[in-house]
C-alpha cells in the first residue's frame, strides 16, 4: 500500500502542476481577451473623438472665414474713409474753421459726389454714413452738408437734451473703431443698430480733422456673421480696448455671455466645468489680429448633428461577440496547450539558466573589455570613426569631455628590492590598484579609465571638460601627489607619474600615450610627476621607438592613411622640430622608417594592381627625404584600404567562416585574431551589415550543413555533430531542435 502511494505521488504532483499551468494560461488569455475589449473601446472612443474634432474644426474654420469677411466689411469702411482723404476738396473743408460761399459749394459738391459713389448694401451692413468736421461743425451726408445743430435737430430730430452728450461722443478717442449700441446714445432708437466711427486724421499723414460715423444695420451684421434665428445659436464680441462685449446675440435662453470669458478654451473649443450651459451646444472663441476683438459663438454639439446612436448600438453588438468568441477561445486554447507548454516551460527553464550563467560570464567580463578598449586606444590605436564612436560609448565618456591626456603610472618598492604585494593583475596588487584607482576616481571626481600596461605600471585615459581644461593639469598633478604620500604612508610603495600632451580627438589619443611614457622615464624621487612638455629633448639621437614603428606598420596595412599621416607628423615634430639632429642621424631615422615601410610593402595581398606596385617601388628607390616616406606611407595606406574596407573585411570574414564552419574552436576570438579587429566592435560590425549576431550566423551555417549529411544518409548520425564543429551531441541536439523544431533522429527516421 506504501510502495503504491509513492508510485502515485509523482503522477499527483504532474497533475497539480498541469492544473495551475492551464490556469495561467486560461487567466493569461483572458488578461489578452480583456486588453483586446479595452483596445476595441478605445479605438471606439477614438474614433468618436477624431469625428468630434474634425466636427468642431469645421465648425472653427467656418466662423472663421464668416469673422475674416467682418473684418473684411471693417477694411472696406476704412479704405473708404483713405480714398476721401485723398481728396483735396475734402481735406480743406476738413481744416476751414470758418463757413463762407466757397466752403458751402464745396461741401455740396461732396455731398452729390458721396451721392454718386455711396456703397452698396450687399457690400456694407450699414443703414447710413456721414461725416463730422469738428474745426467748422459741419456735418456731411449723401444728400446735405449742415451744421451739427441742424443734422441734429432738423434731420436725425434727435432729443435737444443730448445733443451735447452726442457730439461729445463724436470727439472721444475710446469710441473710435469699436462698436455703441444706437441705444447708448439715443435711448428711444431701439437695438436695431450700432454706431462705428473712425478717426480720419489717424489714417494717414495728410491732415483732416473728420469723424467718420458708421450706422450699422444689426440684423445684416449678425447675418454676415452666420448668425440664424431659426437655429439654437449664440454669438458675441468682446472689446479688451473697452473691456466690454460690444455685439452680443442669444437665442438659447441662457445668460451665456457672462461666463464665456471664465471659460478655459482648447484649440478655441470651451472645456466647461460645473457652467450651466444650454445643452446641445458647443462655444467656441477666435481672437482677431488685425482688431484685437474677440468674437465668442456656439453652435450645436457633435453629438446633437450626427446619429451616433446607431454606431453605438453596432459597436456593442461587436464587442458582445468578441467577447463571446474570445471566451470560447480562452477555454478551448487552454485545454489544448497544456501539454505543450510544460515542455516549452522545462526548455525554458534550461535557456534561463544557461542565459543567467552566460550574463554571469559577460559581466565579469566588462571590467576586461572596458581595460582592452582603453589598451586599444593608448596603445595600439584606432582604425576608423565607427571604432571611436563605439568605444566612445561603450566606456560612458560624456560629450561635454572633450579634452584627452594619457598618463603612465608606475608603482615601485620603496625598500627598492625589486618585490612587490603578490598579485593577481599582471604586476600590481589587487588591494594597491583598488587603492590607487579609488584614490584618484575620489581626487579627480569622476570615473578612471585604464589598464594595466606592464609589471609595475598603469596607463591612464584622463578627460575633462573644455571649462575644466585650463586647471586640470594642476588637478591632476595635486592628486598624483598627494597618491604618492598616501601609497608612501600605506604600502611604502613609490609612485611615479608622465603626462601627455592634450589631444581633442580619441582617434589620436595614442600620441599622447606615447609621450607620457617617454615623460615618466624621466620621472625622479624628486620630480615624481612630469608632464612631457617639460622634457629636454637630446639632439644627438632620433626619437624612433619600436612603439612607433609597431604603430606605423598598424596604421598603413589597416589602411589607416589619416592615423599614419598623424604618425609621421608627429615623429617630424619630435625629430626636426623639437630637437636639431644631424645630416648623418636623421638619415639614420629615414632609413628606419622606410625599412617599416618596406616590411607593409611586403605585406600587400596577391592581386595588387601592378602598375601601382611599381610605382611605388620606384618611389623606395627616390633619395630618402620625409616627404617621400610621407608619399609612400600614404600610397600604401590607399592600397590597403581597398582591400580593408568594412563591407569588403566582412565578406572576407563570411568567406572565412564558411570554410571553416567544421573547427569547433571558431568563435569571436579567432575571427578578432585572425582579421586584427577587436572583438565587440567586429560583433557590432557584423550584425550591422549581415542583420544578424555571429553566433545565430555560424549556427545556422552548421545546422544547415547538418541537414544535408542527416538526408544523405553517409554519414552515421553520431558522427555528425563532430563535422559540422561541435564538441558534444547534446549541444549539438539542442541547436539543431532550437533551429528546425525537432531532433536529428526524427529526421533519420524519415
Amino acid at each position: 500500500m506504501s510502495e503504491r502511494v509513492k508510485a502515485n505521488k509523482p503522477d499527483i504532483t504532474k497533475n497539480e502542476r498541469a492544473y495551475r499551468t492551464m490556469l495561467k494560461v486560461a487567466v493569461s488569455y483572458s488578461v489578452f481577451l480583456i486588453v483586446i475589449l479595452i483596445l476595441f473601446g478605445q479605438l471606439y472612443y477614438t474614433a468618436m473623438d477624431n469625428s468630434r474634432d474634425s466636427y468642431n474644426y469645421q465648425a472653427v474654420s467656418s466662423m472663421s472665414g464668416r469673422i475674416e469677411q467682418f473684418e473684411g466689411t471693417l477694411k472696406i469702411m476704412d479704405t473708404q474713409c483713405r480714398q476721401l482723404l485723398q481728396e483735396p476738396d475734402f481735406r480743406r473743408i476738413a481744416n476751414q474753421t470758418e463757413d463762407n460761399e466757397a466752403f458751402l459749394a464745396t461741401g455740396h459738391s461732396l455731398s452729390n459726389m458721396l451721392a454718386v459713389n455711396i456703397y452698396s448694401d450687399s457690400l456694407l451692413p450699414v443703414k447710413e454714413i456721414y461725416y463730422y468736421f469738428p474745426k467748422s461743425g459741419y456735418v456731411l451726408g449723401s444728400s446735405y452738408f449742415i451744421t451739427q445743430h441742424h443734422f441734429y435737430d432738423w434731420i436725425k430730430k434727435y432729443p435737444a437734451m443730448l445733443e451735447d452728450a452726442w457730439f461729445a461722443t463724436l470727439m472721444d478717442e475710446e469710441s473710435y473703431n469699436t462698436f455703441f449700441p444706437f441705444s447708448e446714445f439715443q435711448p428711444n432708437s431701439g437695438t436695431n443698430y450700432y454706431l462705428y466711427m473712425i478717426n480720419i486724421d489717424d489714417l494717414y499723414f495728410l491732415d483732416a480733422d473728420v469723424r467718420a460715423i458708421f450706422v450699422i444695420d444689426r440684423a445684416k451684421l449678425y447675418n454676415m456673421l452666420g448668425f440664424n434665428d431659426n437655429v439654437p445659436s449664440y454669438i458675441s464680441i468682446y472689446d479688451p480696448k473697452t473691456e466690454r462685449f460690444i455685439l452680443s446675440a442669444d437665442t438659447t435662453g441662457s445668460d451665456i455671455t457672462s461666463i464665456v470669458t471664465d471659460l478655459t478654451y482648447e484649440n478655441d473649443i470651451a472645456r466647461v466645468r460645473g457652467k450651466d450651459l444650454p445643452s446641445g451646444m458647443t462655444l467656441g472663441r477666435t481672437v482677431s489680429d488685425s482688431t484685437g476683438f474677440i468674437f465668442y459663438y456656439g453652435f450645436p454639439t457633435f453629438d446633437e448633428k450626427s446619429a451616433v446612436g446607431m454606431q453605438r448600438i453596432i459597436y456593442l453588438a461587436i464587442g458582445v461577440a468578441l467577447l463571446l468568441l474570445g471566451a470560447m477561445f480562452v477555454v478551448t486554447a487552454s485545454r489544448n496547450n497544456v501539454r505543450p507548454i510544460l515542455e516549452i516551460s522545462k526548455e525554458l527553464d534550461e535557456s534561463i539558466e544557461e542565459r543567467n550563467q552566460l550574463a554571469n560570464l559577460i559581466d565579469s567580463q566588462k571590467p576586461i573589455i572596458r581595460r582592452s578598449y582603453v589598451r586599444q586606444l593608448l596603445v595600439t590605436g584606432l582604425s576608423s570613426e565607427d571604432e571611436v564612436h563605439y568605444i566612445h560609448e561603450y566606456l560612458a565618456i560624456p560629450d561635454s569631455e572633450c579634452y584627452f591626456k594619457a598618463m603612465q603610472i608606475v608603482v615601485y618598492d620603496s625598500a627598492e628590492t625589486g618585490e612587490m604585494v603578490s598579485t593577481e593583475n599582471e604586476g600590481i596588487a589587487t588591494e594597491v590598484l583598488e587603492f590607487i584607482v579609488g584614490f584618484l576616481e575620489n581626487a579627480l571626481k569622476k570615473p578612471l579609465h585604464y589598464f594595466i600596461s606592464g609589471e609595475h605600471s598603469l596607463g591612464v585615459l584622463v578627460t575633462c571638460s573644455e571649462v575644466e581644461h585650463t586647471d586640470y593639469l594642476l588637478a591632476v598633478q595635486n592628486a598624483i601627489i598627494h597618491l604618492h604620500d598616501e601609497m608612501l604612508d600605506k604600502y611604502s610603495l613609490w609612485l611615479f607619474a608622465g603626462i601627455g600632451k592634450t589631444t581633442q580627438t580619441l582617434m589620436n589619443v595614442w600620441e599622447s600615450y606615447e609621450q607620457a611614457n617617454e615623460a615618466v622615464t624621466y620621472t625622479s624621487k624628486n620630480y615624481i610627476f612630469l608632464p612631457y612638455e617639460y622634457i629636454k629633448k637630446d639632439s644627438k639621437s632620433f626619437y624612433y621607438p619600436p612603439e612607433f614603428s609597431a604603430k606605423l606598420n598598424h596604421f598603413v596595412t589597416n589602411g589607416n592613411k589619416t592615423q599614419a599621416m598623424e604618425l609621421l607628423r608627429l615623429i617630424h615634430k619630435e625629430n626636426l622640430v623639437e630637437r636639431s639632429l644631424p645630416v648623418n642621424v636623421l638619415q639614420f631615422l629615414l632609413t628606419d622608417i622606410r625599412n617599416t615601410l618596406i616590411k607593409a610593402r611586403f605585406e600587400l595581398p596577391t592581386g595588387t594592381d601592378e602598375t601601382a606596385l611599381k610605382d611605388l617601388d620606384e618611389k623606395f628607390e627616390e633619395k630618402l627625404s620625409f616627404r617621400t616616406c610621407e608619399t609612400i606611407a600614404s600610397e600604401l595606406a590607399d592600397l590597403f584600404a581597398e582591400k580593408n574596407a568594412d563591407g569588403n573585411l566582412i565578406d572576407s570574414i563570411v568567406t572565412y567562416i564558411k570554410e571553416n564552419y567544421a573547427d569547433s574552436l571558431l568563435c569571436l576570438n579567432k575571427i578578432s585574431d585572425e582579421f586584427s579587429i577587436s572583438e565587440t566592435y567586429f560583433s557590432h560590425l557584423f550584425k550591422q551589415k549581415t542583420g544578424e549576431n555571429f553566433s545565430s550566423f555560424l549556427e545556422n551555417i552548421r545546422m544547415k550543413k547538418a541537414m544535408e549529411l542527416i538526408k544523405g544518409g553517409d554519414v552515421p548520425l553520431t558522427d555528425v555533430y563532430a563535422l559540422v564543429g561541435y564538441n558534444n551531441q547534446n549541444s549539438f541536439r539542442r541547436a539543431f531542435k532550437k533551429v528546425y523544431g525537432t531532433t536529428p533522429g526524427s529526421i533519420n527516421k524519415n
